[in-house]
């Protein structure tokens, strides 16, 4: 049962290490800017 427990922990803590070092590598996240929601209101 002991060793269950272990496994389970190693996955969770991998899990979650593998969660946070994934943020953000891709880059900037992209936000659009607010003048192309300007621009469709006018129309």
């Amino acid at each position: 049962m002991q060793k269950m427990m272990r496994w389970k922990r190693l996955i969770l803590v991998i899990s979650i290490l593998t969660v946070l070092g994934a943020c953000g590598q891709k880059g900037e996240l992209y936000l659009p800017e607010d003048h192309a929601s300007m621009s469709s209101e006018t129309e």
